[in-house]
C-alpha cells in the first residue's frame, strides 16, 4: 500500500533518529548524522540526508545531496570514474552527477509493496548508504585531488567504533552484504524483505 511522508517520519524517529520537518518544505524531512571517514565540503564529519516520498507513495528517497563540489576540481575525469566504482560496490546507493549545482549526492531508495513500508527497510537502506559514504570518501577525495583512482584507500571502520546512534545496528550492517547476495542482489532481498512483512501479517 502508498505510504505517507508522515508515516515514513514516525518510521525514522522508531530507528530513534532526529528528522526535522520545516514550514518550507513540509514534504521534504531532514538529518544529519555524525560520520567516522567521511567529511562534508566544510570539513565537518557530518552528513547531511534528506527523504521524501514519490511516485505517489510507492518509493520513498533518501539523499545526501552535498557530499562533494566539483567546482574547481581539476580531475573530473579521474572523479567520475571513482563514482562509477563507487556506485558499482553499493548494493543500494548510488553516486550521483548535479550538472547545474557542479556537485555530487548519494541517493538510495525503497520500492513500497502492498505491504507497506517498515522500519527495518529504511534501516537496511540507509545503513548502506552510510557505509557507501564512508567506505569510498577517501577514493573519491584521492580522486578530485591527485587525479588517481587509488580503491586501496578504501575506508573500514575499526573494530571497536561505534555506529551512528542505535539506529543503525553494527551487526545488520555486517550480515547485510551476505544476505543480499544469498538473496540473489538487490531485488531479490528486496522480494525477500516484502516475503518477510506478508508473513508477518498473517493470523
Amino acid at each position: 500500500m502508498p505510504v505517507t511522508f508522515p508515516e515514513v517520519v514516525a518510521a525514522l524517529r522508531a530507528l530513534q533518529l532526529e528528522v526535522s520537518v520545516s514550514d518550507e518544505l513540509p514534504d521534504v524531512g531532514a538529518m544529519a548524522l555524525s560520520t567516522l571517514s567521511f567529511a562534508d565540503p566544510d570539513g565537518q564529519p557530518s552528513l547531511g540526508i534528506m527523504v521524501f516520498v514519490e511516485a505517489e507513495g510507492r518509493c520513498v528517497v533518501l539523499a545526501a545531496p552535498s557530499c562533494y563540489s566539483l567546482e574547481g576540481c581539476k580531475y573530473k575525469a579521474a572523479t567520475f570514474l571513482a563514482l562509477l566504482q563507487a556506485s558499482s560496490s553499493t548494493h543500494f546507493s548510488r553516486f550521483v552527477v548535479d550538472v547545474e549545482r557542479e556537485a555530487i549526492e548519494v541517493r538510495t531508495s525503497i520500492a513500497v509493496g502492498e505491504s507497506g513500508l517498515h522500519p527495518s527497510q529504511l534501516q537496511a537502506v540507509l545503513g548502506d548508504l552510510m557505509l557507501a559514504v564512508e567506505s569510498f570518501h577517501p577514493v573519491i577525495a584521492h580522486a578530485m585531488q591527485a587525479g588517481e583512482v587509488d580503491l586501496a584507500r578504501r575506508w573500514t571502520p575499526p573494530e571497536d567504533a561505534a555506529t551512528e546512534g542505535p539506529s543503525i545496528d553494527a551487526q545488520l550492517l555486517s550480515e547485510l552484504d551476505g544476505l543480499v547476495k544469498k538473496s540473489g542482489g538487490r531485488e531479490g532481498f528486496e522480494r525477500l524483505v516484502q516475503a518477510y512483512l506478508a508473513a508477518e501479517q498473517q493470523p
